[in-house]
């Protein structure tokens, strides 16, 4: 198996799973942006998922 034939497969394998992915549902914070960009950096850093995806759930929110 060559170079091409490994990339393909594995954009293949990396397009299926791509189109199988679901978000997982998130709340946005009742919190101003301002603290939602902090609480997303201080979760980041604390390896604290959920709270990282509600952070950018209300940062997204806000834009939207």
């Amino acid at each position: 198996m060559d170079q091409g034939d490994i990339l393909s497969t594995a954009h293949r394998e990396l397009s299926h799973a791509k189109a199988k992915f679901q978000p997982p549902p998130c709340n946005p914070l009742p919190i101003s942006p301002w603290v939602a960009m902090s609480l997303l950096q201080k979760s980041i850093r604390r390896e604290r998922r959920q709270l990282a995806l509600r952070a950018a759930a209300t940062l997204l929110h806000e834009v939207a």
